[in-house]
């Protein structure tokens, strides 16, 4: 009977560690690759010029980050005032612009990995 008990115990916890094992991969990639990620601040405004802050962060490999700023035109397609690319692990863009006309302005990131990051409106000019 004990060798009974021993032998599941040992089966038991085989199949414990076994499914640790399976679910360890999704635990053991490092924080900073979780946390590659792209950014698209608010745009910011300075006498009629306007700054898009907008980039890359925390990613261990290489990629074309491209920043615009963007003019919100209601029902029709956004203007791009002005943009930057760069390629690198980290990235930080301020491509500048300026006023048209009092509308929604904002920044958008673009990555040549197919993520976007489209930053918040707001009204300026």
């Amino acid at each position: 009977m004990i060798k009974k008990v021993a032998t599941a115990a040992a089966m038991l916890s085989m199949t414990a560690a076994g499914g640790l094992a399976l679910a360890s991969p999704a635990w053991a990639v490092p924080a900073e690759q979780q946390a590659c990620a792209l950014y698209a601040n608010a745009v910011t405004q300075a006498g009629n010029g306007l700054i898009a802050r907008g980039g890359r962060v925390g990613c261990d490999v290489p990629a074309e980050v491209t920043v615009q700023l963007k003019k919100n035109i209601s029902f029709w397609v956004d203007s791009t005032l002005a943009a930057e690319t760069l390629s690198g692990v980290t990235v930080h863009l301020s491509p500048r612009g300026f006023c048209e006309d009092r509308t929604r302005y904002y920044t958008y990131t673009i990555s040549n990995t197919g993520n976007t990051r489209e930053g918040p409106l707001n009204f300026f000019c």
